[in-house]
């Protein structure tokens, strides 16, 4: 009776019909008194600056002033053939069975209002399902849902997203699944749709009960009372514990009783008391994936192999790092406990890499334990999210950056040095002035008030902004690039090592890496790096060649995004080279690729028709013909893209933000 007053009073606010939401999702504040609406009665100035952010309309319910695609038209894909439509109100969907029968499912949430929408079915039990299309914002266009992420084409339908299991924790208020993982069906709750006020301020309810007395109420303008609320910034910042519980890559120490209970973790708290952040180090091996150390305080602990006693120094999703081992190439065999693990042994210094073909879900999470890592379940996808230096390079993880930034870790920066909730931006949340140099002036003054003497750049075009050298756009997500939150000094040699982009040559593509290294060095007074590469021809070649002809689909996302950027454009001159990467670019076997080169296309040549989706399958497994004297405008030759094209890396790359 409770479920069906919330939801009678939930679709009292829509301007349309919608699912009932007693069928789907039990919404708390409206059965307490507190959210949204109640914090605009007192705090009017800051609920205007949050309701035109993107956070409130993170989860909305579906009606005419929410939902931002058409529903009236047919989609054919990989998934089969969908007709979308209207029906009294409601947004419905009809999928046509390989049988020839047909299924109609109700949109009963929508998630995203900024670069993409997606829509959740309705399909019993109080499951929600994803709509295997997407809106892109963008584009303006329905997309599959499987070119929306930088991953490989799949091979064949895949099962769908469900809204309960993950988007409910970071999408909504207080959100959680409200069942077992083993559950058939389940009554998902959330304090509130979107990312309200009690999601930074925690619950207001005493809060609320407090300031009903007017005396109350009076006192508090007189002489500012003890709080019964959680001020992020006030009376120190504690933005990091706050904006960290949802953009941060982590494992939560008690996953099941989050999925019962919700989270733990309350504005306020230590964020290290319900989670562990993925914190990664390069391997000692170039090539190889970033490692996963022990917990320092236990340091390394002890396995069993036929050699005698080894040290676990870490794990990576290819195999396992030991301290000790035999001297040269070899088959070895070691024991976690009882559980055995053989795989090819390669030595280096100190120890060596024991390469592991594939994981059990027992001897992962085994490792894990002997790491110190008891109950955490990171996961090997979990790796995705990282160059092999251990920089993320996934949107929306942003805390993991900050942790590995000397700002944060030697310094004072937080989460508010630069971003605010209640601001003049929601496009990014930034702080008045802070998408410049101003950003920095807090601990950097000098070198903010005289830019060109330490960045050797003229105040135009870029080369003088302290986050296009030290925050460069090496982090993928929505089909584009943002900013990385590790603050820290281009180092192109060390980068080229481990397959990051560095911010030298993302702005000068033309130029090699041992160009931008020389100047580092000239510049700086860096030491000369050491570089083991196989390949020093790279090493003279043009960066942004490099990365888009020979890079893994990460790079080639990255740099494809800053064919279309002004900086690269003016620095480069790119804009000479789109003629000959076409052939390239738009066969690109990953769906991402292709569209950021459409939106490239789309500020150079917009005349250029071109759709990112229509790609053959038959393109999959051919390296695109370049025409004869294609970029030659700008120096290059055929056989240097031909040469390119032949060492291009076919690593399998999935990013999902």
């Amino acid at each position: 009776m409770l479920a069906c007053a919330v939801a009678a009073l939930a679709l009292s606010r829509q301007t349309e019909p919608t699912v009932p939401l007693d069928s789907v999702v039990q919404i708390k504040s409206e059965e307490d008194g507190t959210g949204q609406k109640t914090c605009r009665r007192c705090h009017p100035g800051e609920w205007e600056t949050w309701n035109a952010s993107y956070h409130k309309t993170m989860t909305q319910l579906p009606s005419a002033d929410t939902v931002l695609a058409p529903f009236n038209q047919e989609l054919t894909g990989l998934v089969g053939r969908w007709r979308l439509f209207q029906d009294a109100g409601l947004y419905k969907a009809e999928h046509t069975q390989p049988d020839g029968g047909r299924k109609t499912a109700t949109v009963a949430m929508l998630t995203g209002s900024h670069h993409m929408q997606n829509y959740w079915l309705s399909v019993g039990d109080g499951w929600l399902i994803q709509l295997p299309w997407v809106w892109w914002i963008k584009g303006q266009r329905w997309i599959p849902v499987e070119m929306s992420f930088l991953r490989p084409a799949p091979t064949g339908p895949e099962p769908p997203a469900v809204w309960n299991d993950e988007c409910v924790y970071c999408h909504t208020t207080s959100g959680f699944r409200g069942a077992d993982r083993a559950a058939t069906s389940t009554q998902s709750q959330v304090a509130e749709l979107g990312i309200s006020c009690e999601s930074c301020h925690g619950s207001a309810t005493t809060h609320v009960a407090h300031y009903q007395s007017p005396i109350n109420r009076y006192l508090g303008w007189l002489k500012r009372p003890l709080e019964q609320i959680s001020a992020p910034l006030k009376p120190t910042d504690d933005s990091i514990n706050v904006c960290g519980q949802c953009h941060g890559l982590f494992a939560h120490l008690k996953g099941r009783e989050r999925d019962l209970l919700g989270d733990a973790h309350k504005p306020g708290d230590d964020l290290a008391k319900t989670r562990t952040f993925l914190r990664l180090e390069p391997s000692p091996l170039i090539g190889k994936r970033p490692v996963l150390k022990p917990i320092k305080s236990r340091g390394f602990p002890e396995i069993r192999g036929r050699t005698g006693p080894l040290h676990l120094a870490g794990l990576s999703t290819d195999g396992l790092h030991i301290l000790g081992g035999p001297k040269a190439r070899t088959n070895l065999s070691v024991f976690i406990d009882e559980i055995a693990l053989n795989g090819d042994f390669e030595p280096y210094p100190g120890g060596g890499f024991l390469a592991v073909a594939k994981w059990s879900d027992q001897q992962w999470y085994a490792i894990l334990d002997t790491l110190g890592y008891t109950g955490v379940a990171f996961k090997p996808y979990d790796w995705n999210a990282f160059w092999d230096d251990g920089t993320m390079r996934t949107a929306g993880r942003a805390l993991n950056g900050m942790l590995d930034s000397a700002c944060t870790s030697a310094g004072e920066m937080t989460c508010a040095s630069c971003h605010t909730m209640h601001g003049h931006e929601p496009d990014d949340q930034l702080k008045a002035g802070h998408r410049g140099n101003a950003a920095c002036a807090d601990c950097h003054k000098g070198y903010v008030d005289d830019p060109t003497s330490h960045s050797h750049h003229p105040l135009s075009g870029g080369g003088s902004d302290c986050q296009n050298c030290h925050m460069p756009h090496t982090t993928y997500g929505l089909l584009g690039a943002s900013r990385t939150h590790r603050v820290e000094n281009p180092k192109p040699f060390l980068m080229h090592q481990r397959g990051r982009p560095n911010a030298c040559n993302l702005c000068h593509m033309d130029k090699s890496v041992r160009w931008a290294q020389s100047w580092t060095e000239k510049w700086y007074q860096q030491e000369t790096q050491d570089m083991p590469v196989q390949d020093f021809s790279q090493l003279d070649q043009p960066a942004g060649l490099v990365w888009l002809l020979s890079g893994d689909a990460a790079q080639r996302a990255i740099a494809a995004w800053h064919l279309g950027w002004a900086s690269t454009r003016a620095a480069s001159g790119t804009d000479r080279w789109l003629d000959g990467l076409k052939p390239i670019l738009k066969s690109d076997p990953y769906a991402a690729v292709r569209a950021i080169f459409e939106q490239v296309l789309k500020t150079v040549q917009p005349n250029e028709e071109y759709d990112f989706t229509q790609w053959p399958p038959d393109k999959t497994q051919q390296v695109p013909q370049v025409e004869n004297g294609a970029g030659t405008p700008n120096g290059h030759t055929q056989s240097l893209y031909e040469s390119l094209l032949q060492k291009r890396s076919d690593r399998r790359i999935i990013i999902a933000e």
